[in-house]
């Protein structure tokens, strides 16, 4: 501005020289705020950081994002119909394996899994467009469990009238055990049907694959894919895989034949890997090179005790 005289002496300008409101976020320049200017300060009464939430739109949230800004995740509160108002405090330090649980004060602490109780690995659902050859399973972790559940939910093969079988591998699934004598197997089954039931069984000291169900009874007992029947469905249990002990299994499974008798049937057996080795890999099939049509097949593991 002009003036009369002397220039005046440049002095800087004090907080109490600045009116109310005279600096307006339009003359802060962006990233102009830096961390050494911010100094978030938390109270018995006040939070350090509020993120408010906008009437009929959106409930607050912190996003975070990664190191180039293009995708992060956020911390959202609930919706005001909940009316919640709590805090959740986080545990002191860091536990391996463990996960986090709160108490009724929301205080969050690790806890690991109990020993011996199930904890889920994975699910496969196969739909009719996959076709897919085979189940194929390598998620084994002998540092965490001792043993696997495999549950069957309607697996349908492609083709009518056919066997399940599994193999076993010790190099991640690059080969699976096929030799003459690498298993031996046993079943019982019950079968019913509209004017008859029975009991019978299938045994195999020396075999190229864990038969896991069979022909007795017939060949109305096999697993079809007909109109009326819905594939096999029950559960696989794999024991101590890892073991330098011979590997051993059960299973307890059931399925149907959509025949005249419509028949039933339910195969309960066991199975063993004739020669100690570390199985990291199962493969199940359908007999004939039969592919899985549908089904779902969900994985869990026994936590080591």
């Amino acid at each position: 501005m002009p003036y009369l005289g002397s220039s005046p002496a440049v002095t800087a300008l004090e907080a109490d020289d600045l009116a109310s409101n005279s600096v307006t976020t339009a003359k802060i320049a962006n990233d102009a705020v830096d961390t050494d200017k911010i100094n978030l300060v938390s109270t018995s009464s006040a939070p350090s950081l509020e993120a408010k939430g906008t009437s009929g739109q959106t409930e607050g949230y912190i996003q975070l994002n990664c190191a180039e800004n293009s995708h992060g995740i956020k911390l959202k509160s609930p919706p005001h119909s909940a009316g919640q108002s709590y805090t959740l405090t986080f545990p002191s330090s860091i536990v391996n394996d463990a996960f986090l649980k709160t108490d009724s004060s929301g205080n969050l602490s690790f806890a690991t899994p109990s020993a011996g109780g199930l904890r889920f690995i994975s699910t496969t659902d196969i739909v009719d467009s996959d076709n897919a050859a085979n189940y194929t399973f390598t998620s084994f972790d002998s540092s965490s469990f001792d043993a696997y559940l495999f549950v069957l939910i309607n697996v349908v093969p492609e083709g009518d009238g056919v066997y399940l079988d599994m193999l076993t591998s010790s190099d991640g699934g690059s080969t699976y055990d096929t030799g003459g004598s690498d298993y031996n197997w046993v079943f019982n089954s019950s079968t019913v049907n509209n004017s008859d039931s029975g009991v019978d069984g299938d045994i195999d000291a020396d075999d190229a694959k864990i038969m896991l169900t069979g022909n007795s009874g017939g060949g109305a007992n096999q697993i079809g894919s007909a109109s009326g029947e819905h594939g096999v469905s029950g559960q696989i249990w794999l024991y101590n895989p890892a073991s330098t002990q011979n590997t051993h299994g059960t299973y307890d499974l059931f399925y149907q034949a959509n025949t005249p008798e419509s028949v039933a049937q339910i195969a309960k057996g066991g199975f063993a890997r004739m020669s100690a080795a570390d199985v990291d890999a199962i493969r199940l099939s359908f007999s004939d090179g039969n592919t899985i049509e549908s089904g779902t097949i969900n994985a869990y593991g026994v936590v080591n005790a």
